[in-house]
């Protein structure tokens, strides 16, 4: 093991409770959270430099290579440095070979360093450029990046940019090719493989209920499916961290190539597998799709059947598709509506990597972090993983709740953020996921006093009872997928519910111009501009404003109440005779509590700014939180504490923000 190997190791503590880190520190673990962070948060800067200058290769045309080889190098191939304007490939495999794999190297060279040996083995070269020439057909082939190639290996500081620029690659390559060295052996695992991705095993489509087997589907086919996913998921490519960073942010463009025995023949009809002579083309979105899919409907049907839930989960454990896994299984545990920042840190923490400080900047690529830790910062070295995992995670917003008692420091780092993450009720049914990514503070920095943000407090007041909005006049209430929201605005249905809620407000508006003349006005000119969202941002305000517009409509359908919200800027002492701008979902137990209640709610946006030669990238923030109050303020700052998540239509324009401080959970100040 290298020493830097070593150090790496010495400090990877995530298999250690908190509790035992804080013993080991000998301080409350909020300061060594804020040490860590003071000394190494750095932003998101992605070098310009880095993607204009990003090096690809092609194989020399044969006729170039004949008056360019000597008679030395007459099997060598010049690979030539091409531009990625048209277009490129990112490779995405694994630089230690697998077992049996053939090391050989030395075929293929740089054309303008040819007696330099290139650290990638021939085979994956060769089998790799194979699949290019056959995915762009009679076109022109697009060259290849490569990270080994592309980028100097050495701990520089031109290294750490690349690492954390790494996301621009794979979210930005025309396609990526995840290279695969397992074999499949039999033609009933080529048979098995494609009548699961053709969707004679297990239906696609996602319904209300569970996922289920088709019809006819025994045991004895389960089990040959899960022995050919099986053999797919030994292979190393899905054991390691980087590879995952790249399968993930690559998405429906990563296609996995598997080599298959000689002899075996792919399904003439309904053929999912590709025609590369050799090979099975998949998309990797596609088999963990359906393998997902089908490990879920094991557990559903299959539960007496110990082993089959075993293998099903190990499957899982390598290729789970996040969207199904939140819809059929995490929604429905007690943690759900949680960040799934906590389960691709889960499985993160599985993969292998060399550098364990290199979880930092993989997870931040994964997650689209604001904020970095320089992990090659002198000083990191002696840093706590998991603390420095902590810091990460609340440096970017990622709301905790505020639990009192110690019994949480009982965990390890993920086990902790399983427990303590704040629950997020999406005001959407579908699409949570891409939701809650954004559903975090917009932190401006951390101190031993708390979390500071900026955004706006509100004070609730009057209520709107179910029953003072009328029936709908439509026969079915229409469901409202996230993606047409993004693109259509509201459907017809929820402005008629809105117009229906604007009758009530201006009833009300007859007796208070003062207290509904806002809210009127506000609602009246929502509705008058309620169409899709800008194509050129990522998650636009609008968006924002027309998901928790459902939310209200969802909650006028349902018998849920309504309460009316008031600015009150950064004081408990102000907002007296402040018009209502907000209109929040209550359940009728939330009004029994006595004394105000107040929320926090706060929103920024997506935004790129270049900074000579770095860009830095932060994505679009919401959080709409009830919170309590504390009287005391920190150097003029009020201090609040997270209680839960709201949903409601809060109206900002004009609006000033101010500063807040979140106060710390109890369990780390302790």
């Amino acid at each position: 093991m290298s020493g830097a190997a070593s150090s790496s190791a010495r400090n990877d503590d995530t298999s250690l409770s908190l509790c035992n880190l804080r013993r080991r520190t000998g301080k409350p673990l909020l300061q060594s959270v804020v040490d860590i962070y003071k000394a190494h948060n750095t932003s998101n800067d992605k070098s310009i430099q880095f993607w204009e200058d990003l090096k690809c290769y092609l194989p020399q045309e044969p006729d170039t290579r004949r008056r360019f080889q000597d008679r030395r190098s007459s099997d060598v191939i010049p690979l030539e440095l091409h531009s990625p304007g048209k277009g490129f490939v990112a490779l995405s495999y694994c630089w230690k070979p697998s077992q049996g794999e053939i090391k050989k190297r030395g075929k293929y060279r740089i054309s303008s360093e040819m007696e330099k040996l290139l650290k990638v083995r021939d085979v994956v070269l060769d089998r790799t450029y194979q699949f290019l020439r056959y995915k762009q057909a009679c076109g022109v082939m697009l060259p290849l990046w490569i990270d080994q190639l592309s980028i100097d290996q050495k701990k520089t500081p031109e290294r750490e940019i690349a690492m954390q620029s790494m996301d621009l690659v794979y979210k930005n390559c025309t396609y990526a090719v995840g290279y695969l060295w397992t074999q499949l052996q039999t033609q009933m695992e080529m048979n098995r493989l494609s009548e699961l991705l053709g969707g004679r095993i297990v239906g696609r489509k996602l319904t209300e209920g569970n996922p289920i087997l088709i019809k006819g589907i025994n045991n004895v086919v389960v089990r040959e499916v899960l022995d050919v996913l099986t053999r797919i998921t030994d292979d190393i490519w899905w054991t390691r961290a980087w590879v995952f960073q790249e399968d993930y942010l690559a998405g429906e463009r990563m296609w996995l190539i598997i080599r298959h025995a000689s002899g075996l023949q792919k399904p003439l009809v309904h053929n999912q597998l590709g025609s590369l002579r050799g090979e099975v083309v998949v998309r990797s979105d596609e088999l963990k799709t359906y393998a997902t899919l089908f490990c879920l409907a094991c557990f559903n049907t299959i539960r007496q059947d110990s082993g089959i839930i075993k293998q099903s989960t190990e499957i899982l454990e390598k290729l789970a598709k996040y969207n199904i896994l939140y819809k059929y299984q995490y929604a429905k545990a007690v943690n759900a509506e949680k960040s799934m920042t906590i389960s691709i840190l889960a499985d993160l923490d599985r993969r292998e990597v060399e550098q364990r400080t290199d979880l930092l900047p993989i997870l931040a690529n994964v997650c689209g972090y604001d904020v970095r830790l320089g992990t090659n910062q002198e000083g990191f070295k002696s840093q706590n993983l998991s603390l420095s995992i902590l810091a990460l995670y609340i440096a970017n917003g990622e709301l905790l709740a505020n639990f009192r008692g110690t019994q949480e420091l009982k965990h390890n780092v993920v086990g902790f953020l399983r427990e303590n993450s704040l629950r997020i009720c999406a005001p959407l049914r579908d699409g949570e996921l891409t939701l809650i990514k954004h559903c975090r503070l917009s932190v401006s920095r951390l101190s031993p006093a708390g979390i500071h943000t900026n955004g706006i407090l509100w004070r609730l007041g009057d209520v709107i009872s179910p029953q003072h909005i009328p029936k709908s006049s439509s026969a079915t209430a229409k469901s409202l997928y996230q993606r047409d929201l993004f693109r259509n605005g509201l459907n017809d249905y929820q402005r008629e519910r809105l117009f229906d809620l604007l009758v009530v407000l201006n009833k009300r508006r007859r007796s208070s111009k003062r207290r509904y003349g806002s809210i009127t006005e506000d609602l009246k000119a929502y509705l008058e501009c309620t169409g899709p969202s800008p194509t050129h941002d990522e998650w636009p305000p609008q968006h924002s404003m027309n998901a928790m517009a459902s939310s209200i409509v969802d909650a006028i359908d349902t018998g849920k109440y309504l309460q009316l919200a008031r600015p009150i800027g950064g004081s408990l002492g102000s907002g007296r005779g402040v018009p209502y701008r907000a209109i929040l979902v209550r359940d009728h137990g939330d009004l029994q509590s006595v004394g105000s209640t107040y929320v926090f709610t706060s929103w920024s946006r997506t935004n790129k700014h270049n900074k000579g030669i770095m860009e830095t990238r932060k994505i679009a923030k919401y959080v709409s939180l009830v919170v309590d109050v504390d009287e005391g303020v920190e150097n003029g700052t009020v201090r609040l504490k997270s209680k839960r998540w709201i949903n409601g239509l809060c109206f900002f324009d004009g609006e000033k923000k101010f500063p807040f401080i979140f106060e710390w959970p109890c369990s780390l100040s302790q």
